[in-house]
């Protein structure tokens, strides 16, 4: 909220917060000389940054056609241009779906957007909407959630028998579900509260003398047709581990770090193999902050395939450098 009224302080228009109709969010005019953007203040804090975000857009982009707007929620090309831009601004792309859950289990689903809202401090209405314009939220699910509608009126998905067969059990749903803060035993199978049944986290002991570089690091290329086969396999083994080792050799970057994981397989058999990479940005810090230093990983998330969908694997990375 502060950041957006200082755009607008930037631009010399005068922010008013007044009590408005119902069906009106914000109103942007020229009068005598000013600009000025009122915002109804009955509406929530939450819906008041929305409007802010899109009326700032009408003012650099739409200012030369009129010399008011009026926010009725009319579906005119210029509402939805600013209605994007607001949702972009508040709700980036990249950064909401880089850790966004499976929003395809409909029993978890309304605390997860519930959680997401608050975490970008949006209302619960422009987040779903956000979701579905990014598609990654069922069309169904988002109108039910609109809706209001009770738990006895949700959607089902409209899955065929060759779908339902292929989707793999979820040994999460029956994990002991812990706070944050409370103890729990080192390499045993849990959740968090909140997180979908396909979630298994753990917590590994720190390698010895080793010191956290980074933590909740995504392992990229897991879909690769090198690593994919591993990855799954991966996903649903036992007495999991990570190695990091670098590839100076790679055509592609010559600071890759390699991420192998070693399992045991649904009949006890003894696997390792790559399961993809760490991230480019992390490896570029790695070669130029810990150039020399060994490297270790311990796993913090397995995320469960669901509907067509590659497998996640999160880790922390440890180094320790050389006496």
């Amino acid at each position: 909220m502060e950041k957006l009224l200082e755009e607008f302080e930037k631009r010399k228009i005068k922010v008013i917060f007044h009590p408005l109709s119902e069906e009106v969010s914000g109103i942007l005019k020229y009068q005598e000389g000013s600009w000025y953007c009122i915002i109804n203040s009955r509406k929530s804090r939450t819906h008041q940054k929305f409007t802010l975000a899109h009326e700032l857009y009408h003012f650099d982009h739409h200012r030369h056609l009129s010399t008011l707007f009026a926010d009725y929620g009319e579906n005119s090309q210029m509402e939805h241009e600013a209605n994007l831009y607001a949702a972009e601004l508040l709700m980036p792309k990249e950064e909401l779906l880089s850790g966004l859950p499976d929003l395809y289990e409909p029993e978890q689903i309304s605390s997860q957007v519930e959680h997401l809202s608050r975490k970008f401090d949006v209302s619960f209405e422009a987040m779903v909407r956000r979701l579905m314009d990014l598609k990654a939220l069922r069309k169904d699910l988002g109108e039910w959630l609109l809706s209001g509608a009770p738990q006895a009126n949700m959607p089902t998905p409209n899955i065929t028998s060759g779908e339902t067969a292929s989707l793999p059990r979820l040994p999460g749903k029956n994990l002991p579900v812990i706070s944050p803060e409370e103890a729990f035993p080192y390499n045993q199978e849990f959740r968090y509260p909140g997180d979908p049944p396909h979630w298994i986290r753990l917590r590994q002991p720190a390698p010895e003398g080793a010191k956290l570089f980074a933590q909740g690091v995504e392992v990229a290329g897991i879909s690769f047709e090198s690593t994919k086969e591993n990855a799954l396999s991966f996903a649903y083994g036992k007495e999991r581990s990570l190695e990091l080792r670098r590839d100076p050799q790679n055509p592609y970057d010559q600071n890759a770090v390699e991420v192998l994981g070693h399992w045991r397989d649904k009949e006890g058999k003894e696997c390792s193999g790559l399961l993809g990479y760490v991230p480019r940005e992390l490896a570029l810090r790695i070669a130029q902050e810990a150039s020399s230093a060994e490297l270790f990983a311990t796993l913090e998330t397995v995320i469960l395939p669901r509907r067509r969908k590659s497998p996640g694997i999160r880790f922390s990375v440890w180094i320790q450098l050389p006496t």
